[in-house]
């Protein structure tokens, strides 16, 4: 590596950590030894195509087990969980007999 490219390199990495920083100090107000962030292990899709989420509110309505929209769906019962609780944060579907077991 060149000296001038190595000095760019190094300009660059302390510019960054002065950002971080700076981001840091405005908004991250409480301390914490170490962050745990949930569900961030990649192990429940958070992704789903319309279709299906449209699928997924007859089958809520429909007063299915979670268990069954989820063979319905061929998706794992956490995905299905997840689903459900946006779908309530964002009043997409309504409260149920069975909740979220279902009948």
């Amino acid at each position: 590596m060149s000296k001038a490219l190595g000095k760019k390199f190094s300009y660059m990495l302390g510019s960054e950590a002065k950002t971080i920083l700076g981001i840091e100090k405005a908004y991250m107000t409480n301390r914490r030894n170490s962050i745990y962030i949930a569900l961030g292990d990649g192990e429940i899709n958070f992704i789903w195509d319309e279709k299906e989420v449209e699928r997924f509110r007859e089958l809520w309505r429909s007063d299915l087990s979670i268990e069954k929209i989820a063979d319905e769906l061929n998706r794992p019962v956490n995905d299905v969980a997840i689903l459900v609780f946006d779908q309530s944060i964002k009043r997409r579907i309504d409260p149920r007999k069975g909740g979220l077991m279902g009948i």
